[in-house]
């Protein structure tokens, strides 16, 4: 049995590299295998001024499957990749990190998923998808591992995987097959607008896929962009009012988060860290929840004061993946997470 498992994209997301010192980069799983050799691309001579881009395994389910398995849990990912060299470096990530990635499919004549993140001075992140289309976005209904979904406790997925077909349809097939055999359903709709028609149908599509779900992380900007509020209490309140959403976490960046669980609600601050890079950091934080709300006897014992522990343990998850670049590669395992809030004097206490 999975603790959880994870469907939607996996990718490549392409940082710059060059205006980060060496012992500030985060090194891939296997970094013999991925290392460049002299004249391959980090490694080639480039004219001056010109930006240097490092390739690393992300997407935001892919990111949350490798996070939880650093974090000591059984996970597995579904998703679709191209069959090439970034494709390839996805699949060994997922493995390096211990995901199961039997659920992985490859496309062909599809590439992998590209995305540009630049970075600005304090570590904020903006992307540029290249995804027209993507293997990720090529997912087929009958490519879905129904089969792990039923053996795991969680699932987990986002909203990337709803932007276009067939993609879409195999996430919502998954999702009604998941909460036929009672799983419980993690969301974080990772909002990317440039991957929809509309704003208002990434909106409508978001909201349609609440009353399934018991576990929903948004941003700030997010609450705002699907409630029309960017104030966690009254916005938090609405998608409890209107949809029956039991918990959801509001993630403040720098500020930490805001939860609420049915009526009782609060916030956490997040610890100190010097951020280079914080690509991930939203992914790092459901994999610190789902880390503890994977286990059934948690989840039925939980409470204000457990949640609340839960999202110090998932603010010093992102908190620690923010100080390296990258996704998957940034993700800190348990015992870095563990001794950094020892010595912080923040261990929760679950």
């Amino acid at each position: 049995m999975y603790d959880v498992i994870a469907l939607g994209e996996a990718l490549i997301d392409l940082a710059p590299l060059g205006a980060l010192s060496a012992d500030a980069q985060a090194g891939p799983v296997d970094e013999s295998a991925a290392a460049p050799a002299p004249g391959d691309a980090a490694g080639a001579s480039t004219l001056p001024g010109s930006p240097v881009y490092a390739a690393h395994p992300g997407g935001a389910p892919a990111n949350v499957a490798a996070a939880l398995a650093k974090l000591n849990r059984s996970t597995a990912f579904i998703g679709k990749v191209g069959h090439d060299g970034f494709g390839r470096l996805v699949a060994q990530t997922l493995k390096g990190c211990g995901v199961d990635t039997t659920g992985l499919v490859y496309a062909e004549g599809v590439p992998t998923t590209l995305v540009i993140v630049d970075l600005a001075d304090d570590g904020e992140r903006s992307f540029t998808f290249h995804r027209n289309p993507g293997a990720d976005s090529t997912l087929a209904p009958d490519e879905v591992r129904f089969d792990l979904i039923q053996n795991a406790e969680v699932f987990h997925f986002g909203s990337v995987s709803l932007t276009r077909d067939p993609a879409r349809t195999a996430t919502l097939r998954a999702l009604a097959h998941a909460k036929q055999c009672g799983r419980f359903i993690s969301f974080d709709p990772n909002v990317r607008l440039a991957l929809w028609d509309t704003p208002e149908a990434a909106r409508q599509t978001i909201l349609s896929c609440l009353p399934e779900v018991d576990l929903l992380k948004v941003s700030e900007e997010e609450l705002d962009f699907l409630t029309g509020d960017a104030d966690p209490e009254r916005g938090t309140a609405q998608l409890l009012r209107e949809y029956d959403v039991g918990i959801v976490f509001v993630t403040l960046g720098k500020d930490g988060c805001f939860y609420r669980l049915h009526q009782e609600t609060g916030y956490v601050p997040a610890p100190a860290v010097q951020a280079i890079d914080t690509t991930g950091a939203g992914d790092a934080f459901v994999a610190g929840v789902l880390s503890h709300l994977s286990d059934p006897n948690l989840r039925s014992r939980l409470n204000r004061d457990a949640l609340a522990s839960i999202a110090r343990f998932a603010n010093a998850v992102a908190a620690l993946s923010t100080t390296k670049t990258g996704g998957i590669p940034a993700m800190p395992a348990r015992e870095t997470v563990e001794a950094f809030l020892r010595n912080t004097g923040e261990r929760p206490q679950l």
